[in-house]
């Protein structure tokens, strides 16, 4: 039941980190794809971060995550993880949902390029 829920955590954490990199490439002007990018990291960054932060609020407000990891309750821990990470999911599907794809749309990207090498 681990697997399953360890599948499904990188699944919803992986497909929106796509979906951001293809956003960025599409939809933004040749300058600043780069600098988008280089957010993006930063972004992972903190993620990884917060994550230990997660870590150890759950090991400092609960007894799930004991010195002794025999007697930890990591089923919990997992399944509060899949919850948040459902909300996250959830949050993807309704602004990709909302975003409108600029070539898509009519706006000319000769217009975009033009200004954007002023």
């Amino acid at each position: 039941m681990v697997g399953f829920t360890i599948c499904f955590d990188r699944l919803g954490g992986g497909l929106p980190l796509l979906e951001q990199v293809g956003l960025y490439y599409q939809d933004f002007p040749m300058v600043r794809k780069s600098i988008a990018t280089a957010a993006l990291t930063k972004v992972i960054g903190l993620e990884i971060y917060l994550s230990t932060a997660v870590v150890d609020l759950l090991q400092h407000s609960t007894n799930w995550l004991p010195n002794n990891i025999n007697a930890g309750l990591l089923d919990n821990v997992y399944w509060t993880l899949n919850i948040v990470t459902l909300l996250n999911f959830g949050y993807f599907l309704v602004c990709a949902s909302l975003n409108r794809n600029q070539s898509k749309h009519g706006i000319d990207e000769s217009v975009t390029t033009e200004v954007s090498n002023r």
